[in-house]
């Protein structure tokens, strides 16, 4: 296998090239969890990925409880399937505590206060209720529970992680909050050896090839628990040599064909984010361009596998202006396609689109 075919080969397990799903929420189960910090990029992510969605049909997916958004892994904001969120957060959840357990005691956030904020925000979300930040910050604070200085973002974190709440469905442009139990009831408890290589196997199904350090990277599990995952599903998978770094990928390959291909990919998409080094399917010269020093990734257009440049959109009255960054050249055919896969995004968000 060439570097040429492990970018075709994540085109098509990230359900980038197929698109053999027909619902939003078997998109996020098959790639385990998606970023969603940035959430019109987040449904575009998924848009893309399901044949002719509207942005108004994730937005339905969301208010059907198909998906739902919170904080998942690497203490981001992530949309997981609903039947995966309790199993899921069980197992990131003690390792992330652990990591913020310094910010907590610098915030004076300690067991008792955070058991009275729980049981506060419990108490007004009962009965179904969705609440804003603001509406819940303003309870916490009647309660004498200060949510200045950060503590509220850390307060949320941790109710989200210890699966108090999650988000439910926006009031106007603002997200609000929900019990987790009444919006995605709790599955059964599965054991954590069990849960991460439940975890390690929906990884490498939707990303491979992938290396053992982009497991890393992407689940935030230490090496050592990364290699035991990896290790409880070697009966699927296999390590190869790829362009003389090794790879983990399928023992039986999915039938996926090497077609010329040009896709608009959103901020912070999975095919970006999921993995520890970008070099692979981005020039180095131009990942300042996709990713700043800050942690903010960039819309990308990807030919054939290989960023060749970004983009970025302007919503106007009834039409939406896609303005692409070229880095190098393109063929003609590549610039038809461009319209076309525009187009495209225009039809998501159910108006005109224009290449600016």
């Amino acid at each position: 296998m060439t570097i040429s075919d492990l970018k075709y080969l994540r085109l098509h397990n990230q359900l980038i090239s197929q698109q053999p799903y027909a619902n939003a929420g078997n998109v996020v189960a098959a790639l385990g969890a998606m970023q969603a910090q940035d959430y019109a990029a987040a449904k575009w992510a998924i848009g893309l990925r399901l044949p002719e969605a509207t942005d108004e049909d994730i937005e339905a997916a969301i208010a059907q409880k198909t998906i739902v958004r919170t904080w998942a892994l690497r203490g981001t904001l992530h949309f997981l399937a609903a039947a995966d969120i309790h199993w899921i957060l069980s197992l990131i959840a003690p390792r992330l505590n652990t990591l913020y357990a310094s910010h907590f005691k610098r915030l004076e956030l300690d067991s008792a206060v955070l058991s009275k904020s729980f049981s506060t925000i419990e108490k007004a979300l009962r009965n179904g209720k969705q609440l804003t930040r603001t509406e819940l910050a303003a309870i916490l604070n009647k309660k004498g529970i200060a949510t200045n200085d950060l503590r509220m973002n850390f307060i949320l974190l941790r109710a989200s992680l210890d699966k108090l709440i999650c988000f439910g469905e926006r009031n106007g442009k603002q997200f609000t909050h929900t019990l987790l139990d009444k919006w995605a009831p709790a599955t059964k408890a599965i054991k954590k050896e069990e849960a991460l290589a439940m975890l390690a196997e929906r990884y490498l199904s939707s990303h491979a090839p992938s290396s053992l350090k982009d497991f890393v990277w992407w689940s935030g599990f230490p090496l050592t628990e990364a290699k035991a995952a990896f290790a409880m599903v070697d009966d699927k998978f296999e390590e190869k040599t790829i362009g003389g770094n090794a790879y983990w990928l399928p023992k039986k390959l999915p039938d996926f064909k090497k077609k010329q291909s040009l896709y608009l990919l959103p901020a912070f998409d999975e095919y970006l984010m999921g993995y520890a080094d970008r070099t692979t399917v981005v020039d180095e010269k131009y990942l300042s361009h996709i990713a700043t020093n800050n942690g903010i990734f960039n819309p990308t257009i990807v030919v054939n596998g290989h960023v060749e440049g970004n983009w970025k959109r302007t919503l106007k009255k009834d039409k939406v202006l896609v303005e692409p960054h070229i880095f190098e050249a393109i063929s003609k055919s590549n610039q038809s396609a461009l319209k076309a896969v525009s187009k495209r995004f225009g039809k998501f968000l159910n108006i005109s689109a224009e290449i600016s």
